[in-house]
Formats: C-alpha cells, sequence, structure tokens
C-alpha cells in the first residue's frame, strides 16, 4: 500500500510541477485506480473409473493354408476348433486361403495399420518371409513354459531364427 501511495505522490507531484511551470495549461487530474482480484485456483486430476463395458464373444481369425480338402476341414472344425471354442468362450472365423494371398494380405494390413487376422498357418518354405517382414510374434517366452509338448528339432529351421520360436509345426 505505502508504494501504491508513494507513486501517487510522485505522479501527483510531477503533474503540479508540470502545470506550474507551462503557460496556462487546462486543469488536469490524475485519477489512480487499485484493482483487486482474487483468483481461485482450480486444480484437476484424473481419477480412473471402472465402468464395466459389454462386449460379444472374441474372434480370432484365423487363416491357413493347410486343410483345404473338404474332409480335413470339416476334421478340423468340429473336432479341434469347436471343442477350443467352447473351451475357451472364442470364436474362430476359419479360413483356407493360398501362401501368396496370405503374404498379400498381411502386407496391406500391415500398410494400413489395420491387422485383422490372429493365427496364420504358412508353409514351411514361406515362414521366413513372415519372419523377415515382421509379421508374426516372437513365441519363445510362450513355448518355454510348456512343459508337456515337445518339438522335433528337425522343425526348428523353418520355425525359429536367431534362437526365436516364431511358429510352430501343425502338420507333417
Amino acid at each position: 500500500m505505502k508504494k501504491w501511495l508513494s507513486l501517487l505522490v510522485v505522479v501527483l507531484a510531477l503533474a503540479l510541477l508540470a502545470a506550474a511551470c507551462g503557460p496556462s495549461a487546462p486543469q488536469t487530474q490524475v485519477v489512480e485506480k487499485i484493482v483487486t482480484k482474487e483468483v481461485e485456483k482450480v486444480v484437476t486430476q484424473e481419477v480412473p473409473v471402472e465402468v464395466p463395458v459389454e462386449t460379444g464373444p472374441k474372434t480370432l481369425v484365423f487363416a491357413s493354408r493347410l486343410f483345404s480338402p473338404p474332409r480335413e476341414q470339416e476334421f478340423f472344425i468340429n473336432e479341434i476348433l469347436k471343442p477350443w471354442e467352447e473351451e475357451n468362450g472364442v470364436t474362430v472365423n476359419f479360413q483356407i486361403i493360398d501362401d501368396q494371398t496370405l503374404l498379400d494380405r498381411a502386407k496391406v494390413q500391415q500398410e494400413t495399420d489395420h491387422v485383422t487376422t490372429d493365427i496364420v498357418v504358412a508353409h514351411n518354405s514361406r515362414m521366413a518371409e513372415w519372419i523377415e517382414n515382421g509379421w508374426v510374434e516372437d513365441l519363445t517366452d510362450v513355448v518355454s513354459q510348456w512343459t508337456d509338448r515337445h518339438f522335433m528339432p528337425a522343425f526348428n529351421q523353418d520355425t525359429t531364427k536367431d534362437g526365436r520360436q516364431y511358429f510352430l509345426p501343425v502338420g507333417a
């Protein structure tokens, strides 16, 4: 408050001095208004809220070059997929697609960042393309936990790279 009063005195003194020194100038009056305003600080914080979201059954897209003969498809669907779907509460969208179409589709899905295929069964002669393009997941940690499954070393040549497992043998 003293600062404002001192400032007001100085301004008034300067105004009087200017008025006294100059020719008869019109009288002016300096008015100073002090405004105070309280500002309330609002702090926002994100609070996680659990909201149950109902979703439909999970669907896995399973694209394969295997099981194309009708009898093989019937066996695979009825004896392998259906029991697995029931046990896990998951629907499997099973598709028979040749190797080149599988690769072409994977490329488009990666380029558009819209990957819709979950599981791929590829011929061992094409596995390197999948691995080199980075279109398959490293399964090493998953496979290392299996104590009840074993694969013959002969399958490792195409299913692994640099000691990492990317494919699992499913047919021979």
